[in-house]
């Protein structure tokens, strides 16, 4: 009598757990070239220093209006903020943060109506747009 059993590994699974594998790998090195280009686009350039990021100058500029203490881990919030005023100012262009170029949006949430050039505006959504005059009537507001 012959004894017979199943085989140890199945191709489908051994297949599939491959291209999971291969996968990953391309997802990771897509992440480390990103990486990268980030790191690079952070360095000294030629005839510009740059101190974390941030250009030498602007970091000189901070420690002069706000002190040293900019330099410190305590003034994260303060960098986060001059990275949301001045995007122009990071050194990968990108823009952090959660608010919308168009003003619709902003860290406390969506914004409805805003005050601008001295009128009310507000967003309509069928035009995708800000359109002149207030959504709600306010007494005395905007007379």
């Amino acid at each position: 009598m012959r004894i017979t059993h199943k085989k140890a590994i199945d191709k489908q699974k051994l297949g599939a757990a491959q291209r999971d594998l291969d996968c990953k790998r391309a997802f990771a090195a897509a992440e480390m070239k990103e990486l990268r280009q980030r790191r690079e686009a952070a360095g000294a350039k030629p005839g510009e220093g740059r101190v974390g990021g941030w250009h030498r100058d602007a970091v000189m500029n901070a420690i002069a209006t706000e002190g040293p203490d900019v330099l410190s881990s305590a003034a994260k919030g303060y960098w986060d903020d001059m990275k949301r005023l001045y995007p122009e100012m990071c050194a990968d262009g990108r823009v952090p943060g959660t608010d919308s170029i168009n003003g619709r949006g902003n860290r406390y949430g969506k914004v409805k109506e805003r005050y601008r050039n001295g009128r009310w505006e507000h967003w309509d959504a069928k035009q995708h747009d800000w359109v002149p005059g207030e959504a709600t009537k306010r007494k005395g507001i905007g007379k």
